[in-house]
C-alpha cells in the first residue's frame, strides 16, 4: 500500500488559495470588501461643489429620489434647496391643489407667526404647510395662549347644572370633557352629585357589624363585601372571625422592662410582633445593666464551670469567658487534659504535627494553644 507524496505547507496553502475567489479570501482574512457594497440607482459620488445640472433637478423630484440619483444625502439635497429658496415637490403639489401656503419649511416668517393663536393649531398647520407638532411648539415658545375659539367660556346656565348629576352625564349634555366639568365644579366649590345607587347605613345595620362575619352581613343586607369591610373599619368594630389578639394595657406596661424575646415567650406572642408594638409605642429597648465584678465573683472561676457561673450571676456566658481569660484563670468546663509548664515549653520548638503526636493531642489543640500563648510557629532551617 503506497502513501501519498508529502507536500509542504506552503504548497498546500498556495493550492488552497488558488481554488478560492478573492471575496472568499477577504472573508477568511477578516477584511471588509467595500467593492461589493453597491447602492441602488445610479450613484455619482460627488462631494465637491454643486454642478449646474444638479441644481436644475432641485424641486423637480422628491429629495430622497434625487439623492439616490446624484449620490448625495437627503439632508444635503434639502439644505441646498432651502439655500436657493426652491420649494420642495410636495409644496408645488399643494399649490396646484389651491391650498394656501405662505412658505415652506425653514425659518418662520412674520406672516406665519401672525396666525398663531388666531386660529387653531390644526388650521394653522394646514395653511402654512407645517406639521401640527411644529406649530404647537412654536406657539408655546412664543408664549401665545391657545385661545383660538377652542376654549368655550362657561355660562351661568351651565354652572347651575354642575352637581345636579354625575360629571359624566353633565359632560355629555354640555359636550365638554369630563375633566373640564370636574375642574369647573371643584373651582366653584360644588360637591359631586350623590350616587343614586348608594344607600345610607342605618343603626339597625350597624348593630350587625361584629356580630356576624363580613360575608354574612353583606349577604344579609345585600351590600358588597368591600362596603361592609369599609363600614366596620370606619366604626372601629373588631372582626369576630379574626385570630388577631389586641394588646391590653397590662401587656403594654411590660414593654421595655425585659428583652423582647423574653417578653414574647411570657405573653405567648412572636418576637417580631413584640418588637413592632414596642417601637409603635415609642418605648426604647431593654438595656441590661453592666455587671460589676467583685472578688467573690472571681472566686467562682476556681469552683464552677463557665455556664454555672453565668447562671448564678445572671450574666451571659461570653461575659464570663471574657472575665476568666482576662484574669488568666483556667477553664473548668474542658474535658481534656490541662496544659502543663513542660508542654508549654515545647510549643514552637518543633512542627505542630510532630508535637501533637508526641503529646498525644490534636493538631487543632496544638495550634490553638500556641496562638493563645503568642508563640510563633516552628521555622524549618535550610
Amino acid at each position: 500500500m503506497g502513501y501519498p507524496p508529502q507536500t509542504t505547507l506552503a504548497k498546500a496553502t498556495a493550492k488552497f488559495i488558488a481554488a478560492r475567489t478573492p471575496h472568499e479570501i477577504r472573508r477568511l482574512l477578516g477584511r471588509q470588501d467595500y467593492s461589493r457594497k453597491a447602492r441602488r440607482g445610479k450613484i455619482l459620488l460627488r462631494s465637491n461643489p454643486w454642478e449646474k445640472w444638479e441644481i436644475a433637478l432641485l424641486g423637480r423630484m422628491p429629495d430622497s429620489v434625487l439623492g439616490r440619483r446624484v449620490g448625495r444625502s437627503t439632508e444635503a439635497i434639502a439644505a441646498r434647496r432651502r439655500e436657493l429658496n426652491i420649494p420642495a415637490m410636495a409644496t408645488k403639489r399643494r399649490r396646484r391643489l389651491g391650498i394656501s401656503i405662505i412658505s415652506g419649511r425653514g425659518r418662520w416668517t412674520p406672516q406665519e407667526m401672525a396666525l398663531l393663536g388666531k386660529f387653531p393649531d390644526v388650521q394653522v398647520a394646514r395653511k402654512i404647510g407645517r406639521s401640527y407638532d411644529t406649530v404647537q411648539a412654536k406657539r408655546r415658545a412664543l408664549g401665545i395662549s391657545n385661545s383660538a375659539g377652542i376654549l368655550r367660556d362657561w355660562t351661568k346656565a351651565e354652572d347651575t347644572l354642575l352637581g345636579t348629576a354625575s360629571d359624566e352625564i353633565i359632560a355629555r349634555r354640555l359636550r365638554r370633557s369630563e375633566n373640564s366639568v370636574k375642574l369647573r365644579r371643584t373651582r366653584l366649590g360644588i360637591r359631586a352629585a350623590r350616587n343614586p345607587k348608594h344607600r345610607r347605613w342605618t343603626q339597625h345595620e350597624d348593630r350587625l357589624l361584629g356580630r356576624y362575619s363580613d360575608a354574612q352581613v353583606a349577604q344579609r343586607l345585600k351590600r358588597s363585601l368591600q362596603s361592609v369591610l369599609h363600614r366596620r373599619h370606619k366604626l372601629r368594630v373588631p372582626n369576630p372571625n379574626s385570630t388577631r389578639r389586641f394588646w391590653t394595657k397590662v401587656e403594654d406596661t411590660l414593654l421595655g422592662t425585659m428583652p423582647d424575646e423574653a417578653l414574647a415567650k411570657r405573653l405567648n406572642r412572636s418576637k417580631k410582633a413584640t418588637a413592632w408594638r414596642r417601637q409603635y409605642k415609642g418605648i426604647p429597648s431593654f438595656m441590661r445593666l453592666r455587671h460589676q465584678w467583685t472578688a467573690n465573683d472571681d472566686k467562682l472561676f476556681d469552683k464552677l464551670p463557665d455556664s454555672e457561673v453565668a447562671h448564678r450571676l445572671d450574666v451571659s456566658v461570653s461575659s464570663v469567658v471574657h472575665r476568666r481569660r482576662r484574669l488568666g484563670r483556667p477553664s473548668l468546663n474542658v474535658r481534656g487534659r490541662s496544659w502543663t509548664a513542660e508542654e508549654h515549653a515545647l510549643l514552637g520548638t518543633m512542627p505542630d504535627r510532630v508535637l501533637a503526636e508526641r503529646l498525644n493531642r490534636s493538631l487543632a489543640s496544638i495550634r490553638g494553644r500556641r496562638n493563645y500563648k503568642g508563640v510563633a510557629g516552628y521555622a524549618m532551617s535550610s
